[in-house]
């Protein structure tokens, strides 16, 4: 029932005041003055006031100022009853927040219409307010538990709902399992593209994914964005591992499908984990966590794979992430040291140039091989960091040998994938190059097969701006990686250096001598310079040298050695041949 407070100090007019509104339904409180007015306000808020103006001890514009005041029944509506009609009067009440004014005398229905018209308005405030709640509410429901970008359920809903899922599958004689999707090279995208085209690609994926919720027996009890570029899916019909492994492909060959963002062909390289019951946990985020470990694990093979949670995972998981904090740590407390291997030009007999290698001292372990911790660099930011502290550092020694040899020597870096996609490069490598003093053409750096065959199109582009700064390109342990004779072609190259795996014994392999030798042809033939890795007999180097390879390096002529050593040698060997 709607609460009406009548504050009048004439007991007539309140009297009458009181039973035309008990009449109506009403019911009312009554104050025969103002300071007993706002305390009766106070203690049982009314829904509506009616209240004289002109009263002892508070008027009605110091109950109405109360009234305001007060958080708790600031909005109450209130309506002025006043003999005073002068503009003075009603201007004052209006503006401390007066919803209406009657003028003494008053008939009933001008009453009940002035209360009518107030009760309806305050009803229509309260719902528009309570429809704002709701709509709050519901926009705090989705940031809560649904992706922004995607609309897709998020970690949270999967979490919360996942045993509800779970339940259902259980009824059915099905598997329990979690599949999660990650997308390769996801961070280099996102840098290198914008953040605009990362989030087109996402929804694309998104619109794939949730086209296939059904494929023939199985199908997507779950679809849930939990990271930037990580998908999970809880599947439904899947009956034991050999189902799971073939939904998993399934998924792999609808992602490579190419995408088109913004009139752009794109395709990418997806990963999956997957984790069960009971092997895994029936803990949702140790799930989650088990899944996760397997995507990694999958990243690490060549191209799109997918692999099943093992628990020996987990162990080679965490030596991996200590490793990681301890190379950090290595890099800040000048751990790390870098050897250098020189190679022989074969027509002079002179060192003409060394790779820089770098080295782990552990305080520990001992001198650890990069090829232990740069893969584990590789899956993070560090090996940017790591990857500018060698070419830095390799680029001072350069400079430093210069100085103290009459020899003109080059100093060959490599550079990771990551660095190469890393659109600081550039940069990076002019600021090095003029604070170092080097001249670029004695800088060349180091590219796998498999880095340039990554993406062609992009390693093609940032190799025309590497040649633009002047220094030179050479491809790394050239046979193992994927590379033809067109891309070699379109690639401004410099050396191509042939893996040993090609050289080791190769006066006693004919198949080894005849593709070396083809090798070497073909990279004459495209203005190349060859050299040999890993040579360690006298009779890999005669052969290379009949040939006619360009250079070689291995423990023929030196391990990798520290820089002063390398010092040594260049003046030994250079001035003796």
């Amino acid at each position: 029932m709607t609460k009406i407070l009548i504050i009048e100090d004439e007991p007539q007019i309140r009297d009458i005041i009181q039973e035309i509104l008990e009449c109506e339904g009403y019911r009312t409180l009554e104050a025969e003055n103002g300071l007993a007015g706002l305390q009766l306000a106070q203690q049982s808020p009314p829904d509506l006031i009616v209240c004289d103006v002109m009263m002892p001890e508070l008027d009605g514009f110091d109950v109405l100022q109360g009234i305001r005041d007060d958080p708790g029944i600031s909005s109450i509506p209130m309506i002025f009853l006043t003999a005073k009609t002068d503009r003075a009067s009603v201007r004052k009440g209006m503006n401390l927040g007066a919803d209406d004014y009657i003028t003494k005398p008053f008939t009933h229905l001008e009453l009940l219409s002035a209360i009518d018209a107030q009760l309806k308005k305050q009803a229509l405030l309260t719902e528009n307010y309570t429809q704002t709640i709701q709509g709050l509410e519901a926009g705090l429901n989705a940031l809560t538990y649904y992706d922004a970008l995607t609309q897709l359920p998020n970690r949270r809903l999967l979490t919360e709902q996942f045993h509800h899922v779970q339940a259902e599958t259980q009824t059915t004689g099905t598997l329990d399992a979690l599949l999660l999707i990650g997308i390769d090279r996801f961070e280099w995208i996102r840098s290198t593209l914008g953040y605009s085209f990362s989030d087109q690609l996402i929804l694309a994926i998104t619109q794939q994914l949730s086209a296939h919720r059904y494929m023939g027996n199985y199908a997507m009890a779950m679809l849930a964005r939990i990271g930037a570029d990580q998908f999970a899916i809880v599947p439904r019909n899947v009956k034991g591992h050999p189902d799971l492994d073939q939904f998993a492909q399934q998924l792999l060959e609808i992602l490579l499908q190419p995408f088109f963002v913004d009139d752009q062909e794109i395709c990418i390289t997806p990963s999956i984990g997957l984790a069960c019951y009971p092997q895994g946990s029936n803990d949702i985020e140790t799930l989650i966590s088990n899944a996760e470990i397997a995507m990694y694990q999958a990243k690490e093979q060549a191209g799109p794979s997918h692999e099943f949670y093992l628990p020996t995972m987990r162990s080679q998981r965490s030596q991996t992430l200590t490793l990681l904090a301890q190379l950090r740590h290595a890099l800040e407390q000048e751990e790390l040291r870098i050897h250098y291997q020189p190679h022989i030009d074969l027509h002079t007999g002179h060192i003409v140039g060394a790779e820089a290698l770098i080295r782990w001292h552990h305080p520990e372990w001992g001198i650890l091989s990069p090829n232990l911790f740069i893969p584990i660099a590789e899956e993070t930011h560090l090996i940017l960091a790591l990857g500018e502290w060698v070419l830095r550092n390799a680029c001072q020694q350069a400079k430093q040998w210069q100085t103290l040899c009459p020899f003109p020597l080059n100093i060959l870096v490599n550079l990771s994938p990551r660095q190469l996609m890393d659109p600081g490069l550039i940069e990076r490598l002019q600021r090095l190059l003029r604070e170092e003093a080097l001249e670029p053409s004695h800088l060349i750096l180091e590219l796998t097969e498999s880095t340039l065959m990554q993406d062609p199109d992009l390693a093609l582009k940032i190799m025309h701006q590497l040649k633009a700064q002047g220094v030179r390109l050479s491809v790394d342990d050239f046979g193992t990686g994927y590379s033809s004779l067109s891309y070699l072609q379109r690639f401004p190259l410099d050396m191509l250096k042939i893996d040993r795996c090609f050289i080791h014994d190769i006066d006693q392999q004919p198949a080894n001598a005849a593709i070396t030798a083809a090798i070497i042809q073909m990279g004459h033939a495209l203005g190349l310079k060859i050299i040999g890795e890993g040579v360690e007999t006298p009779a890999e180097r005669d052969f290379l040298f009949e040939q006619k390879c360009d250079g070689i390096q291995g423990y023929l002529v030196s391990q990798p050695v520290p820089a002063e050593e390398v010092l040594r040698l260049i003046m030994d060997i250079n001035t003796s041949t």
